[in-house]
Parts: C-alpha cells; structure tokens; sequence
C-alpha cells in the first residue's frame, strides 16, 4: 500500500494487515470488458491511464460502463467532472447499471412517480396497477438497478476546484477511493498555474496523487485537447503522456453503424505501456442503446 500524505509507516502497516483481515479487494482492477484486461492487464495501484479520442467516440460511456461494474462489486470510485452535472448524466448510468436504452432510462421518473402514487391506494386497487406496471420489464430493471445504485460508494465532483484544491480534496475522502476516475481532465480549472507551466506541473501532480492515493486513475481529455492518434500528440502536454503508464486511443472503425446490425465497430489503440507492447484492437462493438460489447469475449 502507498504511503499516504501525513501518514507513518506504522499505519500503512496497520492499514494493509486491516485490509487483509477484512478481505480487502485486490488492488489491481479489472477493466469489465474481458480484452482490455488481456491487453493491459487491468489497472494497478498507483497507475495513470489516459483515454483519448474524437468527441463522441464513446470515452464517457466506455468509463461509466467500468465504474459501473466497480461500484457493483463494492469498490469506492471517486468520480470528477468538470463538463456535466450528476443530474444530466444520470440517465446514462441508469440505462448502463440496468442494461436498458436511454430512452428507457428516461421514462423511468415517471414510472417510479407513478409506482409512489400507486402506494398509497386501496389495495383492491393498488394490486392490479401494481402488476401493470412491474410488467414493463425495461422499468422494473430500472427499478432494481435505482435500489442497487442508491447504496454505490460513489463520491461525485461535478464543479471541481483548482486542481491543487481538488487534489488535497480527494486525498481527504474517508474512507479514501480505490479508483478515481476523472472525465476530461483538460477542462479542469488550474488556479493560478501559468499556461506555459501548467503541462508539466498537472502531469508531475496527478501521477504524485496516483502515488499517494496508491489507487489507479483514469483520465480523459477532450476533443480540442487531443491532435492526432500518435503517442506524441494524443496529449496537448507531452508532459501528460510523460507521466502516463498507459494511453489509450478510441475512436470509430470505419465510416458508422454496420447496416441493419445496430451497432458501430470500434477500434481501441494502446499507444503506451509501460509494462506491455504497444497494439490496435478490433474486438469492441458500441451498441445503439449506448453500451460497449466485446463481440470477442
């Protein structure tokens, strides 16, 4: 385990025999598409990894998709985005953690104000509505992925501060996440950095955080951000790429949807790795309802 900021070599001991007593889950994790951990061999403690991409490749959905399956197996994911309130994306972690269509995803407030309504009804009445509505199957998924998602250790930051701020933010969490997760990491605020400083100071700080938090991170940077799929300018900031243990490049294979198959064939390049050899993956479907699918698994 990593040594935490402040913290003594004796707690780091006494923090790693209570996370063995306890059945701690292990510290590399496992990326939810079978491939990507075949490829990169899951993420390790205190690794950085970036995602990059054209806008609308599906960067977001492929890491809300991961976080969905961690926080499902009990991991605590720290969450940070700059560009979208929770409100806003929430359908899209609904339609993931239910495995429905957005759409179907949007028409359950109403379903559940509906459902709370129905509660307070006489039962002769109640009954026959209640059955009506459990027989929307997409809603009853929707139902039973709300109570699982209500109970995820998810901590969300969806107006961060300056990343110095931020940084010491996510260091206070207790208790503290296993795998941050930050969704375009170029439109973060960075305080009073100056422009010409702010590659390499940001890149030295987010593999130092990865360090001390001794959790993996995983970043994304946006459209503007990234030039063009090689290793030198998948990042504005060389220091970025620098400082990454691995960089990933998603982006569609081919001219769009395969006629009639509902689905877009995706092509997922390992430009960086640290501990691996470098190639280009063809395995990924993007589903029409938003989902990542490894037609290879």
């Amino acid at each position: 385990m990593a040594l935490r900021s402040g913290e003594t070599t004796e707690r780091v001991w006494s923090r790693t025999v209570e996370a063995w007593l306890h059945g701690e889950p292990a510290e590399r994790r496992s990326w939810p598409v079978p491939k990507l951990n075949a490829l990169a061999g899951g993420l390790k403690a205190g690794q950085v990894v970036v995602l990059g991409g054209p806008a609308g490749a599906g960067k977001a959905t492929l890491l809300i998709q991961a976080a969905v399956a961690w926080l499902n197996e009990g991991l605590r994911v720290a969450w940070v985005d700059p560009d979208a309130r929770m409100a806003t994306v929430l359908p899209r972690w609904l339609a993931l953690a239910a495995h429905v269509s957005r759409a179907d995803a949007a028409r359950f407030p109403a379903w559940w104000s509906r459902m709370q309504q129905v509660e307070h009804w006489p039962q002769e009445r109640a009954l026959p509505e209640h059955l009506r509505l459990w027989r929307d199957l997409p809603m009853a998924r929707c139902a039973m992925a709300y109570k699982a998602m209500r109970d995820w250790p998810l901590t969300w930051v969806d107006a961060p501060e300056p990343w110095p701020v931020l940084a010491h933010q996510l260091e206070s969490l207790d208790p503290p996440p296993q795998v941050v997760v930050i969704r375009e990491w170029s439109l973060l605020p960075w305080g009073r950095i100056p422009p010409s400083e702010r590659g390499p100071a940001i890149a030295r700080g987010t593999k130092a955080l990865a360090r001390r938090l001794g959790m993996p991170m995983v970043l994304t940077v946006s459209q503007d951000f990234c030039v063009q799929p090689e290793l030198e300018t998948a990042c504005a900031s060389a220091d970025l790429a620098g400082a990454a243990d691995q960089v990933w490049w998603l982006d569609r294979d081919g001219e769009g949807p395969v006629p009639g198959s509902g689905w877009t064939p995706v092509r997922l390049r390992l430009l960086k790795h640290r501990l691996g050899p470098r190639g280009t993956w063809r395995g990924l479907r993007f589903m029409a309802n938003g989902s990542f699918v490894d037609r290879s698994a």
